[in-house]
């Protein structure tokens, strides 16, 4: 004679479903994972896990590693944060450091990640353009300071200068 309290699972699995737990286990298992099966059922995985220990049974997980419920749409792809970080070309930690300093949404920290990215590009490259055209850098710093322009438009200043006094000098 059996003693104890009922199983629940059977039970919940009839009111929640209107199917046996060995039927829900073939509908579910391969399609979603246990933590999401349980919270259908309203009960806990570790009682799906009991149950299939009990029976003999292996639940097999998705092909897609559960990533469907973190998958949203954000500028036409449909994607987790981290795919849509990597379309943008840049780093999933910079941005979620963005979202906590700046107190931004997902899209803004995004938006703010690339625009540093890009300035930093800019910067290497006049860096190089300053080195081609043999001008300091220094020199187009101090000159986007005192004017408060891009640095291109220092870098255009600087050449503008560099051959003015070439060619008052005669070189």
């Amino acid at each position: 004679m059996k003693t104890g309290r009922p199983p629940i699972l059977e039970r919940r699995c009839l009111e929640r479903t209107g199917i046996t737990m060995t039927e829900y286990y073939r509908q579910c298992s391969g399609k979603m994972n246990i933590h999401a099966a349980a919270k259908t059922l309203d009960i806990s995985p570790n009682t799906i896990y009991n149950w299939l220990h009990r029976n003999r049974l292996e639940w097999s997980s998705p092909t897609d590693n559960n990533r469907e419920p973190f998958r949203f749409e954000f500028r036409g792809r449909r994607g987790t944060r981290s795919e849509h970080c990597r379309l943008a070309g840049v780093k999933h930690g910079t941005v979620s450091k963005i979202m906590l300093a700046l107190r931004v949404g997902f899209a803004d920290a995004v938006d703010i990640a690339a625009s540093r990215a890009k300035a930093r590009d800019e910067i290497i490259a006049i860096k190089d353009r300053c080195r081609a055209a043999g001008i300091s850098e220094s020199n187009v710093r101090k000159i986007r300071k005192d004017y408060g322009v891009s640095a291109v438009d220092a870098l255009e200043i600087a050449i503008v200068r560099k051959a003015t006094r070439d060619a008052r000098n005669g070189k």
